[in-house]
């Protein structure tokens, strides 16, 4: 199983300290000093997860997350920050203060998160890899975004549960207007015959 991290920390001293830790914690891990450099290198090679320093930007954030599961880190401990990173794709933030222990515990968490939606989900001629972000529907494959894939995964746990797009939007922590426009691109992808409109149910998933 890939352990290897990706620390996108403009501060050397900090990159340092932070590479240190998850390494004696059993990572391997992989240091950058800016967001393009990062994104550039997300996109050609393989990693479990990305620590993100957040003064990079909540752009970069976005971009990030929408490639590997992401874990941000502060020093704002303000709530709207946090609020705002996990909106913008983060799967947890940090405040810098917090201890190692309890942010390689965070950053494992996560991970067992990812690595649970490693297998596919199978629905009658539709294969569904959320760690992959992939949907393949008959002889079709469609990308999914990293949003799409949570929107899924949701949907995958609740059926065949229906869920109103203000129950998913408080799950997910995400804007109504957000996941409605995801629901459409997902029915676009996996089929309006399997993504279900139950009246004022909201939408489930039909086996």
């Amino acid at each position: 199983m890939n352990q290897t991290l990706a620390i996108i920390e403009p501060d050397a001293p900090t990159a340092e300290k932070l590479r240190e830790t998850f390494e004696a914690a059993g990572f391997r891990t992989d240091c950058f000093r800016d967001g393009a450099t990062a994104l550039s290198t997300l996109r050609t090679r393989s990693f479990a997860l990305a620590i993100l320093d957040l003064t990079l930007g909540f752009d970069i954030c976005t971009e990030v997350s929408r490639i590997v599961p992401l874990v941000t880190v502060t020093t704002d401990a303000r709530e709207e920050t946090c609020v705002r990173a996990l909106q913008s794709g983060a799967d947890d933030c940090v405040c810098r203060a917090v201890p190692e222990r309890e942010l390689i515990a965070r950053v494992r968490n996560v991970l067992r998160r990812a690595s649970a939606d490693c297998a596919p989900h199978e629905l009658e001629e539709l294969t569904i890899s959320l760690a992959e972000m992939r949907v393949r529907n008959g002889n079709t494959t469609h990308e999914l975004s990293r949003g799409e894939a949570e929107l899924l995964r949701v949907l995958l746990e609740q059926a065949p549960r229906p869920l109103t797009p203000l129950q998913l939007a408080e799950i997910l922590e995400t804007p109504r207007a957000t996941i409605e426009s995801r629901i459409k691109s997902l029915r676009r992808k996996i089929g309006p015959q399997r993504l279900v409109t139950q009246g004022r149910l909201g939408y489930h998933l039909e086996g």
